[in-house]
């Protein structure tokens, strides 16, 4: 009995010792395959063989899939990383104590497929908020905000499909921004060019006033006839002496008396400006005949009254007409001429206002030009150039001459079509102000101006 339990005992103890040396030499076989596939694709990755490498390292896992070592290289040799040669090789690992287990590798945290998933999903969701930033930047016209989001679109994904709807929506409305807006813009720097052009040439006008005005003083000085009118009117009083007599008794003598000692006075003969009341003399008025005491005289007196009222009426005639004759030769001459020169000059003054009307509207700079000789002919037939039509028109010119110089003033409008823009045609009030000078026989303009 007890000899049956002691060879159960051995046999037991046998068989334990059998299984455990079996553990013990499975185990470091296995540890010494995985090391030597490691030393093998290490050793391949170094030649640059990597499908080498990567088939040793597959094989290494295969036989321990948690083998971390071997996770590490495959995943160096995947994302193109190449180890340094070294002169020390790995030894092999001593051989395992028979009671040592192979440790087991813990699983990485992170896996490279899932942080790859995980970069991909973080990438679309940018990628989703840039592209709804594009769509309201263009909706709301923020085309700088619109051109930042495309641009990180395509850095993060140049293939996406929605980039290019994104592309053509930001093009158009470009387009429709620089059109809504180059119109207005283009009309605008015109008329600005047309009035800063028109502007650029005026001079100080009050530089005019110094001018002679040969016409108005001829005009002022006819003092020169004043000795011809006294002598005229002297020899009208000395004439209408003797006729005294002639009146009836005591009529004449009192009323022709007091006019001859009135005559001589000097300081009324003197005076340039009032020499008519030396001639201006009243007619005497006659006076009834006293009664007679005989009937058949009394109508004899009646004809001498008429003859001494008829002299001092012819007097005022002779004289002024004398002094009539005195001043037309010299006035008469000079205002006629002064009011043809004045008339002329007007007409070719509002003829020049309708060439430089007439080039305005026909868009013509050399015309412009022509009337008008200080004006920028290039910079204003670029301003005509942005112009489709042009007409100006005046309803009042106000023209004053000063010499040989004027100033004209019209007012009206004027109504103009862009190229560029809205083609409606645009009317605006306006006033114009210009400089003219006479030149030889033409006038032309030296400076123009125009105002709302």
């Amino acid at each position: 009995m007890g000899e049956d339990r002691a060879a159960r005992l051995t046999a037991g103890s046998h068989l334990e010792l059998v299984l455990h040396l079996g553990c013990r030499v499975e185990s470091r076989e296995r540890w010494q395959a995985l090391q030597a596939r490691l030393t093998a694709a290490r050793t391949s990755l170094e030649s640059g063989d990597r499908e080498r490498a990567l088939a040793e390292v597959t094989a290494a896992l295969d036989i321990d899939p948690s083998f971390l070592a071997a996770i590490a290289l495959r995943d160096r040799i995947i994302g193109g990383e190449s180890i340094a040669p070294s002169g020390v090789r790995v030894p092999l690992a001593a051989s395992p104590a028979v009671n040592m287990s192979a440790p087991a590798s813990p699983r990485p945290l992170v896996s490279v497929d899932g942080y790859a998933k995980f970069e991909q999903r973080a990438r679309r969701r940018r990628v989703d908020r840039k592209i709804d930033a594009a769509r309201t930047a263009i909706a709301h016209g923020k085309l700088r905000e619109a051109a930042a989001a495309i641009g990180e679109i395509a850095e993060l994904d140049p293939n996406l499909p929605e980039l290019t709807a994104l592309t053509s929506a930001f093009q158009a409305a470009r387009r429709n921004r620089r059109q809504r807006h180059f119109g207005p813009w283009l009309a605008a720097a015109a008329v600005f060019g047309v009035l800063v052009l028109s502007a650029s040439w005026l001079q100080d006008s009050h530089l005019l006033l110094s001018h002679p005005l040969n016409a108005i003083t001829g005009l002022v000085e006819t003092r020169a006839p004043e000795p011809i009118v006294t002598a005229t009117i002297d020899s009208a009083t000395i004439e209408a002496k003797p006729a005294a007599p002639v009146g009836t008794a005591g009529v004449g003598d009192r009323d022709v008396a007091p006019v001859a000692a009135e005559r001589p006075t000097p300081p009324v003969i003197d005076a340039p400006t009032e020499p008519p009341p030396l001639v201006r003399i009243p007619p005497p008025q006659p006076r009834p005949a006293p009664p007679m005491a005989e009937p058949e005289p009394s109508p004899a007196p009646q004809p001498p009254p008429v003859v001494a009222a008829s002299i001092p009426q012819r007097q005022p005639a002779q004289a002024s007409e004398l002094r009539a004759s005195a001043n037309s030769p010299v006035a008469s001459a000079v205002s006629a001429s002064a009011v043809s020169t004045i008339g002329n000059d007007e007409g070719d003054v509002k003829q020049a206002l309708q060439r430089y009307r007439s080039a305005y509207e026909g868009l013509d700079a050399r015309r412009a030009r022509a009337v008008w000789p200080a004006v920028n002919e290039v910079a204003l037939a670029r301003a005509f150039d942005g112009l489709s039509s042009q007409t100006l028109t005046f309803d009042a010119c106000d023209v004053q001459l000063r010499g040989e110089a004027a100033l004209a003033t019209c007012h009206g409008s004027a109504r103009y079509v862009p190229k560029v823009g809205s083609r409606e045609p645009r009317v605006e009030p306006r006033t114009w102000s210009f400089t003219l000078r006479k030149t030889g026989p033409d006038w032309k303009i030296e400076s123009a101006r125009a105002e709302r």
